[in-house]
């Protein structure tokens, strides 16, 4: 979901422009139960607040009975301690490790790559239980920098 410039061999592409299948991330032009596996590695801070649920439903919609959504995205836990860290040392914070996740790198000058939201851990796994998803927890993250942001991932119920 929300591949952008990165293709991932063996998989769907999904975004709006430029991958396997172009479509809205809101309403995906795929079948119900259609896959095993969803990830959405730096998306879901891309959509407002009020848009999250209805996503990740759709998101959920897609997947077959048993299967595994994954997100990546900034930790506001880590943001807000690292910030405060920096304040009390008095210190610039890193743009990469504060503002960018706040609200996305201004060197792409595209809206699209403007964050619109965050997350805590709480927020988050709480949104996904909102939205259906069952077994949620968090791993170290794969991609970006890991001492920055987090990886949830949760189930669709089985059949």
């Amino acid at each position: 979901m929300g591949s952008g410039r990165c293709k991932w061999h063996g998989w769907l592409n999904v975004d709006l422009t430029d991958s396997d299948l172009n479509c809205d991330l809101r309403k995906l032009t795929l079948p119900d139960c259609h896959a095993d596996v969803a990830v959405a590695i730096h998306v879901i801070e891309h959509f407002y607040e009020w848009e999250a649920l209805p996503l990740l439903i759709e998101w959920k919609r897609v997947l077959k009975p048993g299967g595994k959504m994954v997100l990546e995205l900034p930790c506001m836990d880590k943001l807000l301690s690292y910030i405060a860290e920096c304040m009390k040392e008095n210190v610039a914070p890193s743009k990469s490790f504060s503002w960018w996740a706040f609200w996305g790198d201004p060197a792409h000058k595209s809206v699209a790559m403007c964050h619109k939201w965050g997350y805590t851990e709480y927020c988050i796994k709480t949104l996904m239980e909102k939205a259906g998803f069952v077994d949620v927890k968090f791993e170290e993250p794969n991609y970006h920098f890991p001492q920055r942001d987090m990886r949830v991932i949760g189930f669709k119920e089985a059949a």
